[in-house]
């Protein structure tokens, strides 16, 4: 949120109700007792569901972080979601990759 300020969009897919709700709550929290700047950042929309059912045409986005394990075959899946010239960041056996689109 703070890397693109409240002008961006910013996204969560949550496959688990409860992580969900906690990470809603989280936010709501940090923008009413964080720092002065924190009306300054995107909030993400969490939206419930399978990131795999997921139709990458849909959005295209500058950034993706995959905070589970992503098993080396999904990365690909994920890369689709990506504008040309961005990122994934993501973990990948026992270690955490950026891939760029090209």
């Amino acid at each position: 949120g703070y890397l693109i300020k409240s002008q961006g969009i910013n996204h969560g897919v949550e496959l688990h109700d409860d992580l969900m709700e906690f990470s809603e709550g989280r936010i709501q929290d940090f923008l009413q007792n964080g720092p002065a700047d924190a009306c300054e950042i995107c909030p993400p929309l969490f939206i419930a569901g399978n990131a795999f059912q997921l139709d990458p045409s849909q959005m295209k986005y500058d950034r993706l972080y995959c905070g589970g394990a992503c098993p080396q075959s999904t990365v690909t899946f994920f890369l689709e979601f990506l504008k040309v010239g961005g990122f994934l960041i993501a973990p990948v056996g026992t270690k955490l990759i950026k891939l760029e689109r090209v």
